[in-house]
């Protein structure tokens, strides 16, 4: 359930409130907060999982996420193992997340700074844009 309503909602973290996931993009993640980065490789690794998590609930567990009865680690296997065996896939969503990308890098460019590294993450950003994507849907739903 938390991670649902860290994707859709709102994140909190050591008391501190955060805007909702499904609303940090690259530029949003490298800005961070209190200056933390949340684009740094320990945060990187970490949202990469939680947008896994994200879809594997949404789109492969049948119950709705309160009744979600995997703890954490359990559903971040699970959701390996979902993206392993291809019941969760980037699919179209590549072609938009390789298009914020390029922008990305024209715009770090123009700002002189160090590019991104975020495709190490075996497609970071993508499951970043399918996951947003997908809590907009629900997000624009229930609003």
């Amino acid at each position: 359930e938390q991670t649902v309503a860290w994707m859709e909602d709102e994140v909190v973290m050591d008391g501190q409130e955060y805007s909702p996931m499904y609303l940090w993009d690259l530029k949003a993640r490298k800005k961070g907060t209190n200056g933390v980065p949340f684009n740094s490789k320990k945060y990187r690794q970490e949202f990469v999982k939680r947008c896994q998590m994200y879809l594997f609930i949404r789109l492969v567990l049948d119950v709705e996420p309160q009744e979600c009865k995997q703890g954490y680690t359990e559903l971040r296997k699970s959701a390996m193992q979902a993206c392993s065996d291809g019941r969760i896939t980037l699919g179209d969503h590549t072609a938009n997340a390789e298009a914020d990308d390029d922008e990305q890098e024209r715009d770090e460019l123009e700002d002189h700074s160090e590019p991104q590294r975020e495709k190490k993450t075996k497609g970071g950003n993508e499951w970043f844009v399918k996951a947003s994507l997908l809590a907009k849907t629900y997000v624009n739903m229930s609003g």
